[in-house]
């Protein structure tokens, strides 16, 4: 999208970069509010492309409150999971025998 906004010439080394930049921000902060808008800013200053900006800025309006649901969501799941295995645990602890 940014590309053919930009209308740039851009290599396939460039093209490259920008996947390897993209891949090592999702490593630091996925799902995080703000990550979008940081991570097109990032891909929008290594094309020097500030027409751009805008699509950042809508973009993480759009997707925004969408990462955020995820997160959340995410969260939830991984709290009911450890509570099962605390159960499932504790269940095991009371049908072995004691010495």
């Amino acid at each position: 999208m940014f590309i053919l906004i930009n209308s740039s010439n851009l290599t396939t080394f460039d093209i490259a970069v920008i996947g390897v930049v993209i891949f090592f921000l999702s490593l630091g902060a996925p799902n995080q509010p703000g990550s979008t808008l940081i991570g097109m800013l990032v891909v929008i200053s290594y094309m020097q492309a500030p027409d751009a900006i805008s699509i950042a800025i809508f973009s993480e309006a759009l997707f925004g409150g969408l990462l955020s649901m995820t997160n959340a969501a995410g969260d939830i799941v991984t709290v009911a999971i450890d509570q099962k295995r605390a159960e499932k645990h504790a269940e095991k602890k009371k049908e072995s025998p004691q010495m």
